[in-house]
């Protein structure tokens, strides 16, 4: 304590003393996974229009590879992103930096050929759309991998499970403001305007984030203090396999979700309408929005918080008996 006291900055011991930019610094995390998750779902939200824009010999195969250059690269960026994180929290506001640089560039390197006037159907112009992809996928751990460690800089203890879980919620949501967005996608020229919207929307989030303060002038709590001031300590040698068991769990799970959601209008197109099967991305997406908004507060009124192991087990049954009724409810299941 008396360590504490000597330190030169003071330390907010509530919400009272706390920097109100927090709030701003929360909605830009918010502006920047939006944009990353809607450009990551622009070609998957509308794949015949895009297919036929672009000339691909194998349509679906095309699609469902510019949508997978998420997961691709997330698998070898998320390791180096957490790692960062973990080892200074200084780290944070560049590596977010970074993120919000990538999906800048990504979606600017796609309207590449439309500038320059190159052919849709060329060999260049896919490779440069597929790069594009590529560029944006490495930002998604820059927006996943840092929440928690976001909220901890930033917010009191008291506020960071609603701030964490907001902004997952809003990056769940990307996917379904994607698909709302290819609901207004008739024709080629309407994709090719959307995409210049969100090559905009990027660049000036880009922006914002890079004007924005690294860390607070006064710490939220004592534990962000000591973070601040010096490397969080080692995990025991002994937790190692329950953080691993925990890690893939929790990866797994919301890997599959969010790569599979995305996928059903390339995945099921001519089996259901268009349409339709956009409509499953928005309302998976919205339920997501609701699960994070109102899981934090529901952990806490029923104490669950003390039993993680018993909620985590329960939540992924759940979603296994979930996804096993939607398989079987689909038109080729042999069920």
């Amino acid at each position: 304590v008396a360590s504490l006291s000597s330190r030169p900055h003071p330390v907010a011991m509530s919400t009272d003393g706390v920097e109100g930019r927090r709030w701003l610094v929360l909605l830009c995390m918010f502006w920047l996974g939006l944009m990353q998750c809607v450009g990551w779902v622009t070609y998957s939200a509308s794949p015949r229009i895009a297919a036929e824009y672009y000339g691909f010999e194998n349509p679906k195969a095309s699609i469902d590879l510019l949508l997978n250059w998420g997961p691709i690269m997330y698998l070898p960026v998320a390791p180096v992103v957490g790692y960062l994180v973990a080892k200074q929290a200084g780290n944070l506001w560049g590596v977010i930096l970074s993120g919000a640089a990538l999906t800048a560039l990504g979606l600017c390197l796609r309207l590449v050929p439309n500038i320059i006037g190159l052919a849709p159907a060329s060999g260049f112009t896919h490779a440069l759309v597929h790069g594009g992809q590529a560029l944006n996928g490495a930002a998604g751990p820059m927006n996943c991998v840092t929440p928690s460690a976001l909220a901890a800089l930033w917010f009191p203890a008291s506020q960071r499970g609603i701030a964490t879980s907001a902004v997952y919620a809003v990056q769940m949501s990307g996917p379904s403001v994607g698909f709302l967005l290819a609901l207004g996608i008739r024709n080629s020229d309407h994709m090719v305007l959307l995409m210049f919207v969100e090559a905009a929307f990027a660049l000036a989030v880009l922006g914002t984030w890079a004007l924005l303060p690294r860390e607070p002038k006064v710490p939220p709590s004592h534990s962000q203090e000591l973070r601040l001031d010096a490397s969080p300590p080692a995990l025991p040698r002994r937790r190692w396999i329950s953080t691993v068991v925990l890690v893939l769990a929790g990866s797994f799970s919301i890997g599959v979700f969010q790569c599979w959601s995305p996928a059903l209008p390339t995945q099921l197109q001519g089996a259901l309408p268009e349409s339709l099967l956009k409509w499953f991305a928005i309302i998976t997406a919205t339920a997501s929005v609701l699960g994070s908004c109102l899981c934090p507060p529901l952990m806490e009124a029923l104490k669950l918080q003390w039993r993680l192991k018993s909620a985590m087990a329960t939540m992924l049954l759940v979603q296994l008996v979930a996804f096993s009724i939607f398989a079987a409810s689909l038109p080729d299941s042999p069920v």
